[in-house]
């Protein structure tokens, strides 16, 4: 961002006739950006952290949905005859029990899974945006500290 007139209104009017304060204000300002380069640096780690539990995430979110193919295709291999005999009610009885049990609960895990998979990637999208606020907050601290020494020389 390129500082605005009134920036340099300022520097010239209050703090390049008082060095003390003019000397307060850079000192202010360098202490914000170690302050600021701290936290860019640990919401980098945190980034890096949520992306590494997301691709792990993604992971088992395939591995979910390939035990859910392996459950419906063992499921129609067993539900298909009983299915022939639908008028049996102990046989009807089963095939109800064994599509509510088994696919249910599978069901719920992916679901869940996804659940905490876009609750990380949210996350991931926050920290990002966090990030990138803090890293312009740096940047326009530092430049006006240049534009301080530029002119109050």
């Amino acid at each position: 961002m390129a500082l605005g007139p009134c920036v340099d209104a300022f520097i010239t009017a209050l703090l390049c006739s008082n060095p003390i304060l003019k000397g307060a204000f850079v000192t202010t300002l360098s202490g914000l950006v170690i302050q600021l380069d701290l936290l860019v640096a640990q919401s980098t780690l945190q980034l890096g952290r949520f992306n590494i539990l997301n691709k792990v995430l993604e992971f088992q979110i395939q591995l979910l949905q390939a035990v859910i193919g392996k459950v419906s295709a063992d499921l129609n291999l067993i539900l298909g005859p009983l299915r022939a005999f639908g008028t049996c009610p102990e046989l009807a009885r089963l095939n109800e029990a064994l599509q509510n049990t088994a696919v249910g609960k599978v069901f719920s895990s992916l679901q869940k899974k996804l659940y905490e998979a876009n609750r990380l990637t949210n996350l991931t999208i926050v920290q990002d945006g966090i990030t990138k606020k803090r890293q312009q907050l740096r940047k326009d601290a530092l430049d006006i500290i240049e534009r301080i020494n530029i002119l109050c020389p």
